[in-house]
């Protein structure tokens, strides 16, 4: 009986585990082909991780070099900037210099403070029909208003000047470092503005204003003064008024005669008026036809200009 069951069963049993054996090898293979995977893709993601890590530095390293190229390209142009207004000063400068070598006899010099306004335009009209150029200290609250008047001002051959930012004596004289802030962002708005930097000014009040003193020390337009020139900027006050700036509206009548009897006076009148006042813009083709009559010619305020300054009261 035993040898029978030996005979039937244990090669049998030899199969079997045989067959095991098989089963075990083969999941054992793919286990070890599926680990293989594993690794596999696990060392794609960090070849791909550190692929995105590089380029992302990469592209870091781009942008900042982009950066640096935009600060110097900034840098030069604002070199540019300067330079081109050196250039254009000395032009004016040659200009001037070779008309001064001939007698003009009267000049006057029509100036308009405080604006542009909605009466501007009315009144570029009026000096391009008598062939007659003006010279506007403007405000920047009121060149951020009406920027395309101020460059048709200067096109139409006018000069434009600082006068101030904010109009308030309070806040542009409260000190010296308030007076420069203002200063410094109206000489700028203006830049943007002309692509040029004014080198003329008129302060509020003149320079022998005394309402500075008020509010920022005494002596206090002194202080200031050689500071503004020493940056290459040229101070005008006024001789003649239209005396305009306060108090009820003069008629135009009125201000043609404040005008006209006054600047027959000078033969460099620089007249005081204001173009946000409608009557003075609606006398200024009366004011010319007037000096012309007494042989006055017309011309802009520049670094050449006779020298008008007030003397401190």
């Amino acid at each position: 009986m035993r040898k029978v069951f030996k005979k039937r069963f244990v090669p049998l049993i030899f199969a079997i585990l045989l067959s095991l054996s098989t089963v075990c090898v083969a999941k054992s293979v793919h286990l070890s082909n599926r680990l293989e995977l594993a690794q596999a893709a696990a060392e794609q993601e960090r070849a791909l991780r550190n692929q995105a890590a590089s380029e992302l530095e990469k592209a870091q390293n781009d942008n900042q070099s982009l950066k640096d190229r935009l600060s110097s390209l900034d840098s030069q142009i604002e070199d540019l900037k300067k330079e081109n207004q050196k250039l254009q000063q000395k032009y004016a400068q040659a200009t001037r210099q070779k008309a001064s070598t001939q007698d003009k006899g009267k000049v006057a010099y029509l100036t308009f403070d405080d604006g542009p306004s909605i009466y501007t335009d009315q009144l570029l009209d009026a000096l391009r029909a008598s062939g007659v150029h003006a010279t506007f200290f403007v405000v920047g609250t009121n060149v951020a208003k009406y920027p395309d008047i101020v460059r048709k001002a200067q096109s139409d051959g006018n000069a434009v000047g600082i006068h101030c930012y904010n109009h308030a004596y309070s806040v542009i004289y409260a000190s010296q470092t308030a007076f420069f802030d203002d200063y410094s962002r109206m000489q700028k708005l203006l830049a943007d503005t002309l692509g040029t930097y004014s080198s003329i000014c008129r302060f509020p009040g003149g320079t022998a204003n005394t309402v500075s003193d008020h509010y920022g020390g005494a002596h206090f337009m002194q202080n200031i003064l050689p500071q503004v020139i020493s940056m290459g900027i040229t101070p005008f006050d006024w001789n003649v008024s239209a005396s305009d700036a306060e108090g009820p509206a003069l008629s135009a009548d009125k201000v043609t005669a404040n005008i006209v009897n006054q600047a027959k006076k000078y033969n460099h009148p620089v007249i005081l008026c204001h173009d946000i006042k409608k009557t003075t813009v609606e006398a200024i083709p009366s004011v010319i036809r007037q000096l012309k009559d007494l042989g006055y010619e017309f011309d802009v305020l520049s670094t050449d200009a006779p020298a008008c300054q007030q003397k401190p009261a």
